[in-house]
């Protein structure tokens, strides 16, 4: 990134097991004050709001309209994937989106009306393309873990798992990020688009990540990072 460049930061909060790690070593207070988006639940085990809430499935919308209802009356934006619920709520900016690869068209995607969701359709992988697109030149990833590692036999996918009550399709399912031969899942390939935008940093706060395409950092890095001037 040149040094020139303002930096314009965000901290995009997923669900990966490895965000346990950085709730252990004060997560939540160290990154108060940051522009803070929160993917699908992220933000009910959060102590404030965050700055944004974004979600894809139309059953998150369904299971938790009430809860949604109250963050845009606090004055939180709502980002998600448009549809025949979500495009004529005034509190939701909605976007159309795609899961093919060869739609991705970097910073013009909301230009377009047309944000990247990867073939999987995962609101982390929409958030972060908004993110680019909106112009953030640093942008953290917290939870972007694809899955559980290789080798672990705990299917703790989530790190909000057994810790709040929620509705999830995907949550202690490690089988949905892996193939049939139980290998990696070849949707992790998607997020090769975003490492090669230009005078962008994308950092990857998961040591554990599956995603091989950004630096990984561990928290006791990232922490340093957002502390810098």
């Amino acid at each position: 990134m040149n040094e020139l460049q303002q930096t314009k930061r965000v901290i995009i909060v997923g669900a990966g097991a490895s965000i346990s790690e950085g709730i252990d070593l004060g997560l939540w207070d160290k990154i108060n004050g940051n522009i803070i988006w929160s993917c699908n639940y992220a933000w009910l085990t959060m102590p404030y709001l965050p700055t944004r809430e974004l979600f894809v499935d139309r059953s998150f919308f369904k299971n938790n309209t009430d809860k949604l209802n109250d963050l845009a009356n606090q004055g939180i934006e709502i980002v998600s994937k448009k549809n025949f619920i979500t495009e004529n709520l005034p509190k939701i900016v909605a976007y159309n989106t795609t899961r093919n690869i060869k739609d991705y068209n970097g910073k013009e995607g909301i230009k377009n009306d047309k944000i990247f969701t990867g073939q999987q359709g995962f609101c982390g992988t929409f958030a972060l393309h908004i993110a680019i697109c909106e112009g953030y030149n640093e942008i953290f990833l917290l939870g972007f873990d694809f899955g559980i590692p290789k080798d672990s036999v705990i299917n703790i996918t989530h790190y909000y798992q057994s810790k709040i009550n929620v509705i999830s399709s995907g949550m202690g399912k490690p089988h949905i990020y892996k193939d049939r031969n139980g290998n990696i899942h070849q949707g992790v390939n998607d997020y090769s688009v975003f490492a090669i935008e230009q005078n962008i940093k994308i950092s990857n706060v998961s040591l554990i990540s599956n995603i091989p395409f950004f630096d990984k950092i561990s928290y006791s890095e990232f922490f340093e990072k957002i502390n810098e001037i």
